[in-house]
């Protein structure tokens, strides 16, 4: 899946469905921990990859569980 960045607005990513990016696209991985988590109602993804800049980020529709 293509998925247009633009400055200004970054996209959010789980880091397992991160599959390549090109342009001019800056990555930062932070963590996802808020009281949802804390309560177990969240939705178990601890870490996000978080793409800004200007560029095409390409993730994978779903995840593979194993």
């Amino acid at each position: 899946v293509e998925l247009p960045i633009a400055p200004g607005r970054p996209v959010h990513v789980d880091p397992q469905a991160y599959v390549a990016h090109r342009g001019d696209v800056r990555n930062k991985l932070s963590t996802a921990i808020g009281w949802r988590e804390m309560v177990g109602r969240g939705s178990g993804e601890a870490f996000q990859l978080e793409l800004s800049g200007s560029g095409t980020v390409y993730v994978q529709a779903s995840e593979e569980k194993l």
